[in-house]
């Protein structure tokens, strides 16, 4: 070193010259991400002021999207509006939002129910707007994305719609189906009630079989012992009933 310091000046200057270089990477990569997003508090807003359909949505990605392409977005989002950096008051429940939705497209059964339906939903997304497109442009309106953001967004929109009303035709059916179990059952109690009410009425015939017997028996006895005199009283009851007989005098 001289005596002029002329050493200490030379690291002092690589020093500025390599925290200038970290303020131009961290720059630039600050830019990409408000040209892929907006701002941090445009951002903070949009996630906080609706309620979204899709994780794809909260994401701003494709139904499509792989695993590798989700984390990039998710670290570029959350670093964008992380509650460090960020000063919006609702940074940090923007953060919760963007984390929920990174948690939900890491697992394989949210991504699966997306993967039959979206051919489906992509194809018809696209016919739609191409044929509104010519109507649009004849009343001077832009033409609307037929690929990029706006057009998986209307897809991810076409993807929840057709799960909505897949999820009510299976909530029809299965009302459909319990209410047709309720009735079987009903019906098979019914069957149960009535073959017990019969057996039931069998049995009590089956006990009282004896008693009747016996009866029949007794009777018979007394009629063969004469205490019973089957001939007269129905001699007299014949008379009773024909008073112009002459016998009855």
């Amino acid at each position: 070193m001289d005596k002029n310091g002329g050493n200490d000046v030379d690291i002092d200057s690589a020093f500025a010259m390599f925290m200038d270089e970290v303020d131009n990477i961290q720059s630039s990569k600050m830019k990409q991400m408000l040209g892929d997003f907006g701002s941090a508090e445009s951002q903070v807003e949009r996630l906080t002021s609706r309620v979204f359909s899709s994780a794809y949505d909260i994401m701003m990605l494709g139904p499509d999207a792989d695993e590798k392409t989700i984390k990039a977005q998710y670290r570029k989002l959350s670093a964008l509006i992380h509650p460090d950096k960020c000063k919006h008051p609702r940074a940090h429940e923007a953060f919760l939002v963007v984390k929920k939705a990174h948690d939900d497209l890491m697992d394989p059964n949210y991504h699966d129910k997306y993967k039959d339906i979206l051919p489906i939903a992509r194809k018809t997304v696209y016919e739609r707007r191409k044929a509104e497109n010519p109507e649009r442009m004849k009343r001077g309106e832009d033409p609307l994305e037929l690929e990029g953001a706006d057009f998986n967004a209307a897809v991810i929109e076409e993807c929840e719609a057709i799960l909505k009303n897949e999820s009510e035709e299976a909530a029809y059916a299965e009302r459909v189906r319990k209410s047709n179990e309720e009735r079987l059952e009903e019906s098979r109690k019914r069957r149960i009630a009535e073959r017990n009410a019969e057996k039931k009425k069998q049995k009590q015939w089956e006990n009282t079989r004896e008693l009747r017997v016996a009866g029949w028996r007794a009777f018979q006895d007394n009629v063969h012992q004469g205490h019973v005199k089957t001939a007269t009283i129905g001699s007299a009851q014949t008379k009773k009933e024909n008073p112009n007989n002459p016998n009855n005098s």
